[in-house]
Formats: structure tokens, C-alpha cells, sequence
């Protein structure tokens, strides 16, 4: 489940938001991404298009054109679904944009968001965060040790905040390139 929404559904939404409203377009397009896939080397026998556009290398700007069509979070729901280190990227991206909805109620640009206001004092502010994140993690795996478990956080949700607080860090506008 992506948001609630089962593999077919995702499958569906990719295809109705790739290309637009002609669906035989879209159906003929993601036919050639699969083929496009097998010709570079790529095997993927899933009848998801999530699943082939995920395995699928661009050769040409215009598969690439049209992966960029694809939503945000659509696009990071397909990896999330795909697994793996990317899919643990894309969970905690997506986490990021639910997260920031909260946080930054009106914003609706989800590569946009000014968290100056979070951490005035630039890189400091990340250190701290990660440093307090850091010691989370260390806690619970001390208590998990010990036989016991979180009472909140889980393992899982701290490494999904440590990956975010970095994101930060690396998006800032004031963090050297």
C-alpha cells in the first residue's frame, strides 16, 4: 500500500498522469518504456508501469521528459514501492511532504519550502537536530538491548528523521555547494 492506495492503483494513476488524457498514448508509451527496458539489459516482467519505470534507463530525452511529468509523489511512491536504499529515500521523502504539511500549513511546492525559521542558525541547528536524533536512535537501541521497547518512536521512524534533518541540511540555501 502507497498512501493508501494499492500497486494497481498507483499503476493507474501513472499511466492517467504520464501523458495525459489519451490513454492509448499512455498505454503505447509505457509499452515502449518496457521495451526500451528489455533492449538496454533491463528485465522486468511486471505488468506494473510503476514497476517498469522504475527499472527503465532513459536513452532518449524524451523518456526523460516524460518521467518528468510524473508527479513527486507519485515518482517517490514508485521507488518507496521498488525498495531497497533508493526506497528508503523516497519513504522518507514522502514522510517529509506529509510532515510538511503540518509544519507549513499554505505551502503547496513541496521542492520550496523555507525552514530557515527551524534552524536560524544554520548549519548548528542541523548538528543539534542530528546530534539529538543520533542519541534517539542509540537510546532505543540501548533499551531494545535491554529487552525493552520504544514508547513512541520506533527505530525506524528516527532513521526516517535523520535522513530528513540531512535533506535539510543539504537543501538549505546557506549550506556551501
Amino acid at each position: 500500500m502507497i498512501y493508501g492506495k494499492t500497486s494497481q492503483e498507483v499503476n493507474k494513476e501513472c499511466q492517467e498522469r504520464v501523458l495525459g488524457a489519451d490513454n492509448t498514448l499512455v498505454a503505447n508509451r509505457m509499452g515502449s518504456f518496457n521495451v526500451d527496458a528489455q533492449q538496454s539489459g533491463h528485465r522486468s516482467n511486471s505488468p506494473l508501469v510503476s514497476t517498469q519505470l522504475a527499472s527503465t534507463s532513459f536513452a532518449t530525452a524524451s523518456d526523460f521528459e516524460t518521467w518528468r511529468r510524473i508527479p513527486t509523489e507519485t515518482a517517490l511512491a514508485i521507488l518507496q514501492e521498488r525498495g531497497g536504499h533508493p526506497g528508503a529515500l523516497a519513504e522518507a521523502a514522502l514522510l517529509c511532504i506529509k510532515k510538511s504539511q503540518d509544519y507549513n500549513p499554505g505551502q503547496t511546492d513541496a521542492h520550496n519550502v523555507d525552514r530557515t525559521s527551524y534552524f536560524p542558525f544554520g548549519a548548528t541547528s542541523y548538528a543539534q537536530m542530528l546530534h539529538t536524533k543520533s542519541n534517539r536512535f542509540i537510546s532505543i537501541v540501548q533499551k531494545q538491548r535491554a529487552g525493552d521497547g520504544a514508547n513512541f518512536e520506533s527505530l525506524r521512524d528516527t532513521a526516517l528523521d535523520i535522513i530528513n534533518y540531512a535533506g535539510f541540511y543539504l537543501a538549505d540555501p546557506r549550506t556551501p555547494k
